[in-house]
Order: structure tokens, then sequence, then C-alpha cells
């Protein structure tokens, strides 16, 4: 076991897919990058139901938020640290926008559904989940849920406690 109490060790990556790289995240992001157009997007997505009429919107939409999530994500490599968390959550949240509309053939609610709680210090302060906006339709859609105004911490966030719980 790892001095951060870690059971598992070794990769992550499935044996189907393997990725080998000096610098594995920018070549993630140089694969997320690849969906950032509408005709990548519509040659490796289908919407699940066959009744949906807006798609090619759900496809552009989907394009401009994740070229949006790369932007943001490399202006975070040359923001300081007081600026580059937020940066790489606006990172987060357009992904999590595109993701959601891909595989949910919808648009998602506006705002995303978080309310910030300050602590004493970072690792303190919380986020409460509001009934709309991104994160919480996301929990919904994934049949995960967690009641309207739980403190969310950056460690509940990062760990299965979390799930757990709901």
């Amino acid at each position: 076991m790892s001095w951060l109490g870690l059971k598992y060790t070794g990769s992550f990556q499935s044996r189907k897919f393997l990725l080998y790289s000096e610098d594995p995240l920018r070549e993630v992001w140089a694969s997320i990058a690849l969906y950032g157009t509408k005709d990548f997007l519509r040659a490796n997505f289908k919407p699940t139901d066959p009744e949906v009429t807006e798609w090619e919107s759900i496809l552009t939409y989907a394009s401009v938020r994740i070229r949006q999530s790369v932007e943001f994500q490399r202006a975070s490599n040359s923001a300081s640290p007081l600026t580059s968390p937020l940066s790489l959550y606006y990172s987060l949240l357009n992904l999590l926008r595109a993701c959601t509309a891909l595989i949910f053939d919808k648009l998602p609610e506006a705002g995303h559904g978080l309310k910030f709680q300050r602590g004493e210090g970072l690792f303190d302060s919380r986020a409460l989940l509001l009934n709309r906006g991104t994160f919480p339709n996301y929990l919904r859609e994934m049949n995960i849920f967690i009641p309207v105004d739980t403190p969310i911490s950056f460690g509940d966030a990062v760990s299965s406690r979390l799930l757990k719980n709901s």
C-alpha cells in the first residue's frame, strides 16, 4: 500500500487502449481537442434516441464546449496559482456540459448548480449542491441522488464517500 493509502497501484488504462507518452496530460488534452469539431463528433457519436430532432444543434453546442474546455485548460498552464484553479474549473464545467449533451441527447440547463460556502481554509470550503444546473442535472441523469444543499468538500469530491451516502 502506498503512503496515500491507495490500494491500487499500476495503470488505470485498459489493455484495449494504452497511451505511452512522456507528457501524458498533454496527450490526453490533444485527444480531447480532436472532439472539438462537428465533423469528428458526427463521425463518432449518434443520438441514443432516434426521435431526437435537434442533433445538429447538440453537435454544435458540444463542439464549442469542448473547444472552450481545451482553451481553459491551456490558459491554466500560463496562469498563476491564484487563477489557474478557476480556469481548470471552467474547463471541467465545459467538458461536462459537452459530455452531457452528447450522452443524454439534450442541452444541459444554464448555470453550474453549485453555491460556494467559505471555510477557514481551502480544504474546509464547500460547494452546496443546488436543485438546477449542470452538476445536479448530470448527477440525476447518472442516477446519483444527492440531496439539495448537500455540502461537498474537495475531499468528498475526489473520494467515494459522497457516492456511498447517496
